[in-house]
């Protein structure tokens, strides 16, 4: 059983087709909810189980109310791939700081809240499981641009990422993170 977070289009919704094509159940939130659910069916046509939550990755409860939803469908998950970023594009003097406190909220803290939820349910299953945060080339060096609020989330995620892998290496939970640069996606 899998986790995609922001899998309604781009990376997160090619991700998880690749799951459900490699036989994973696959639960999938986003805030786009028409966008999610439109994954969610085309996971269901490959054979597999799916639910689509609608989740804003800044919100706690809303985190907490799709690990409930995971809970009620699947009863366990063996995989969590933390794909939910933001980006605010100013340059380091104009950033306001609601902006900066924006990113960090959904691409850092949500990533944590989420991470956390699964690795609980991962070391209770005793199974081991996989997390992989989807980070970004601006998280490993100055991109400039106005890019700062993401670049530094997301070297924060990379430093979770490693920090995660020690603590929940004993229970047998890969972390893991994938450095992409820019895609085109709907997002970009």
């Amino acid at each position: 059983v899998a986790l995609v977070t922001g899998a309604a289009v781009g990376l997160g919704h090619a991700m998880a087709l690749g799951l459900a094509g490699a036989g994973a159940d696959v639960a999938v939130s986003d805030i786009n909810v028409e966008g999610v659910q439109a994954t969610s069916r085309e996971i269901e046509q490959l054979g597999r189980r799916s639910i689509a939550v609608s989740c804003d990755n800044a919100k706690r409860d809303d985190i907490m109310a799709l690990y409930a939803e995971v809970d009620r469908a699947f009863g366990r998950i063996d995989i969590l791939i933390n794909n939910v970023g933001a980006g605010a594009r100013y340059r380091p003097e104009e950033l306001p700081v609601e902006e900066w406190e924006r990113v960090i909220r959904i691409s850092l803290t949500g990533t944590f809240i989420s991470a956390g939820q699964a690795g609980k349910r991962m070391i209770a299953q005793g199974t081991g499981g996989s997390i992989i945060n989807i980070g970004s080339t601006c998280g490993m060096s100055g991109m400039g641009r106005g890019n700062l609020p993401h670049g530094a989330a997301k070297a924060a995620v990379n430093q979770m990422t490693r920090d995660l892998a020690v603590e929940w290496g004993p229970h047998r939970i890969r972390v893991n993170s994938i450095q992409p640069a820019q895609i085109a996606t709907e997002a970009w």
